[in-house]
């Protein structure tokens, strides 16, 4: 399942949040966040991705200072740590690993609001972010059907006493 948001602009000493409204009733088993645009500076940026539990994961604060241009995926899963994977964070929707564990999902009911904030803190420079898209990927987990065959079988068939 995936959510996309509109464009999301952060200037200099702002928190912007966007939503992404979830309407199934299902259990989490993965999340992944998607990222694309001009970061300004990566340095600049803290990422938190709130659940509507109220679960908060920060994905990365103030790392990759000097990165500009970005397009990578936030997954706990598999790749880089996002802050040795600067050279990643614009290589096509990437996976890198956020330094919250993003994991910690998993179990929690995916239905209601899911917020990514992005904080521009300023430390590197006040040049503004322009993420042009984001998309928040979330995977159901379903209970395993039970395929174990039970045979059913006459006393003595099979050699039996």
């Amino acid at each position: 399942n995936k959510y996309a948001s509109a464009a999301i602009d952060v200037a200099y000493g702002e928190c912007v949040e966007t939503t992404y409204s979830v309407g199934g009733a299902y259990t989490v088993a993965d999340v992944n966040l998607y990222i694309q645009g001009l970061a300004g500076d990566m340095g600049n940026l803290t990422f938190t991705l709130i659940s509507p539990e109220g679960t908060e994961v920060v994905l990365a604060a103030e790392v990759c200072a000097g990165t500009d241009e970005v397009e990578f995926t936030f997954d706990g899963d598999y790749g880089f740590a996002i802050n040795t994977a600067c050279g990643f964070l614009n290589n096509d929707g990437d996976l890198v690993m956020p330094v919250g564990d993003i994991e910690v999902f998993i179990g929690e009911e995916a239905a209601g609001d899911w917020v990514l904030q992005i904080c521009h803190n300023g430390p590197e420079s006040t040049a503004p972010a322009a993420c042009a898209s984001s998309t928040l990927f979330i995977n159901s987990q379903e209970p395993y059907p039970d395929y174990t065959p039970t045979l059913e079988h006459a006393l003595g068939a099979c050699g039996e006493h």
